[in-house]
């Protein structure tokens, strides 16, 4: 069962006010106000006691706040009575939006306050969920017109990880199911049938590939499955495996000395200079030098701070990712430096991160 709750806050007036202009300029002039405020969907697996529910109400509400968390919505809906500096009042007709996370996904967000809730002994809660609700005024009587509407859920969600929703949801379970696991006849059509299935499945499979994949299944003799043709195309794909960077390279019959990523290698075996660790333990790693820098006496309880002179060693760390970043650019550019921040940690003994930086490179997509 799913139990909503709602928050606003005094802090959210300039993002309302963003929004509006944002909608005003997309969506029409005539749009006066926009409202926000967040429902919180509590999946729990029985309905909770009163005690529970005061735990749970103390864990969702801001604590210089209380008064602006609730049970029921804080929006207007329907028509809502405006008075102008002049006196007069002015009937407007008031529109409600939501999007949220799609919901057959549960979203990393839930997955840490659901522990958050065990760990309280909220152990019934199976899911929790935040959405957006934007209350959207216009200046005279007429209601948003499926165009508009339309307009208004292109400009506030993402579509690759949000979604519209027209109705609360009552229960976050999905009455999708996987499709059954097929059979590629790939022993009887050979690679014809692997180049159908690159295109639906989107497996990005190079010809050298197919005729791996033909020639390990002619060997084990039998088909492979859907299932296991995406596999290759995960698993096996250059950004796991680097088969052109590792791979041998054959020029006018004549078989190169070197890989791609022997060739990018040598450039430091030809001048070593103060690189220490270069491709290999996660991040690459130069001389260190003295440095007088501000430590705590002891690490590992309260202690005072106090000047030493230490040895530091600079370390560097490049992580580049091209999906989900072209059509998802935030969680693709999260991915890329938490990927980044990861190995400057791993390094060594462990390292500290001191700064980052995210470049996009871009280019037409179709």
């Amino acid at each position: 069962m799913i139990t909503s709750f709602f928050r606003r806050s005094r802090l959210w007036t300039t993002e309302e006010e963003l929004w509006l202009a944002t909608l005003q300029r997309k969506v029409s002039p005539e749009i006066t106000a926009v409202k926000i405020e967040r429902r919180f969907l509590v999946d729990s697996s029985r309905a909770l006691r009163n005690d529970e529910l005061d735990k749970l109400k103390w864990l969702l509400k801001e604590t210089f706040e209380p008064e602006m968390f609730r049970e029921s919505s804080m929006l207007d809906s329907g028509y809502s009575m405006l008075v102008e500096n002049r006196g007069s009042r002015i009937k407007n007709r008031v529109s409600r939006i939501e999007i949220g996370p799609r919901l057959a996904i549960v979203t990393p967000k839930s997955t840490n306050a659901v522990s958050i809730c065990s760990a309280c002994g909220l152990d019934s809660i199976k899911r929790i969920e935040q959405t957006q609700c934007f209350s959207i005024c216009f200046g005279d009587d007429s209601d948003l017109s499926p165009e508009q509407r339309k307009k208004i859920y292109t400009s506030v969600h993402d579509r690759m990880t949000e979604q519209p929703y027209p109705e609360p949801p009552i229960s976050f379970e999905q009455e999708t199911k996987p499709e059954p696991v097929q059979l590629i006849p790939l022993l009887e059509r050979g690679t014809d049938v692997l180049k159908e299935a690159n295109e639906q499945l989107g497996l990005a499979l190079d010809k050298q590939m197919m005729l791996y994949i033909l020639d390990y299944y002619q060997k084990i003799g039998r088909n492979p499955t859907d299932v296991e043709l995406f596999m290759f195309g995960q698993l096996n794909s250059e950004h796991c495996r680097h088969h052109l960077f590792n791979g041998t390279f054959i020029i006018d019959d004549r078989r190169m000395d070197h890989s791609l990523f022997d060739m990018i290698r040598s450039t430091t075996k030809a001048n070593q200079g103060n690189v220490i660790v270069a491709y290999d333990d996660n991040a690459a790693v130069t001389s260190s030098k003295p440095l007088n820098i501000f430590l705590p006496s002891n690490p590992i309880e309260p202690s005072a701070f106090t000047t030493r002179i230490v040895k530091i060693c600079d370390v560097f760390k490049v992580e580049t990712h091209n999906h989900p970043t072209t059509i998802s650019a935030d969680p693709g550019a999260g991915t890329g430096l938490g990927g980044n921040i990861r190995d400057i940690q791993g390094v060594g003994c462990g390292g500290t991160v001191l700064g980052a930086l995210a470049i996009y490179n871009v280019a037409n997509l179709f």
